[in-house]
């Protein structure tokens, strides 16, 4: 490996640092060090495809799709 190439790689890694600490979310650090993200689990069964699947099988309705057609501009 040349000079310039191990110096351009360890800047792009720097970079890449700086922007993975930037755009970090906020979370609890466990014991480790490592951070712990919390997710709302109070839609967990509306989401759950084999909860949809159920449902459309009884009803024959899709209902969580989007009421209104989306547009694009």
């Amino acid at each position: 490996m040349s000079k310039e190439y191990r110096e351009t790689f360890g800047k792009v890694k720097a970079k890449k640092d700086a922007l993975r600490k930037f755009f970090q979310r906020p979370g609890k650090v466990d014991e480790n060090g490592q951070i712990q993200y919390t997710t709302e689990q109070h839609h967990k069964l509306e989401c759950d495809i084999n909860n949809i699947i159920k449902k459309y099988d009884r009803t024959g309705l899709i209902t969580h799709v989007a009421k209104i057609e989306a547009k694009f501009g």
